[in-house]
Formats: structure tokens, C-alpha cells, sequence
């Protein structure tokens, strides 16, 4: 969010439906853990949302404006082991 700072943290937003942000959310510390072993120790922000949630917080409103899609998991199963 603030992209004018070097070396700032990276801000990572998820937008799903309610079922798929809930599993998201329960699996936040995994999930940080994976990235944080692939770029290394950095300050990472990560967000889930529903459409319904973004409607309703100016704070997601302004991420949202501000993200660029990266990637799309139509389908995928964030209950897959692993």
C-alpha cells in the first residue's frame, strides 16, 4: 500500500468466495510460512476477501483499486494436502 517506501512489505490480496476465504484464513500461518521459504524473510501482508467484505471497508476498496492480478486459481482445492 505504501509504494513510494524501498525495500517496504509485500502486500498480497486474495479475493474468494466465503467457503474458500475461510479455509484461506484458517491456513494463513502455512501459507505465509510457504512464501516467506521462497522470496526469503520479508514483511508479507496477506489479505482475504469476499466480494461482500470489499464492498463494505474502504480500507479493501483501496487495495483492490491499487492491485495488480498476478493470477488467477479458478477451481483449485485450498484443501489439498500437500
Amino acid at each position: 500500500m505504501h509504494d513510494n517506501l524501498k525495500g517496504g512489505d509485500i502486500d498480497l490480496f486474495a479475493l474468494g468466495d466465503k467457503a474458500t476465504v475461510t479455509r484461506l484464513s484458517q491456513r494463513r500461518h502455512e501459507i505465509l510460512a510457504d512464501i516467506k521459504t521462497a522470496i526469503g524473510d520479508r514483511k508479507v501482508d496477506l489479505v482475504f476477501a469476499t466480494e461482500g467484505e470489499i464492498a463494505n471497508d474502504p480500507a479493501l476498496v483501496a487495495m483492490r483499486q491499487g492491485a495488480v492480478e498476478i493470477g488467477r486459481w479458478e477451481g483449485c482445492s485450498v484443501d489439498q494436502d500437500r
